[in-house]
């Protein structure tokens, strides 16, 4: 699909169906070497500095690599962003 399609399409549809859009949601997408307690060390990070994660997704791969996808309240975007090293 187009950039964009697939966006607007569930937007629509949730629209048509009677539910409204929170708004705008950012997140940090951390890549590095698949190990025990990968995952861990970036929360411990956030706790490290007061951030509380809202929501997170992570994925191991065959190639030894895993992706973290980590969302935090807007007002803590800053603070995350300064402990995960971004």
């Amino acid at each position: 699909m187009a950039g964009g399609k697939a966006q607007i399409t569930f937007l629509t549809a949730a629209r048509d169906a009677g539910l409204t859009h929170s708004g705008k949601k950012q997140c940090f997408l951390v890549q590095g070497d698949d190990r025990v307690g990968a995952a861990r060390d970036i929360l411990k990070r956030l706790a490290e500095v007061n951030v509380n994660g809202v929501a997170s997704s992570g994925v191991s791969a065959s190639g030894g690599t895993y992706g973290l996808v980590l969302f935090v309240k807007h007002a803590d975007l800053a603070a995350a962003a300064k402990a995960v090293g971004v």
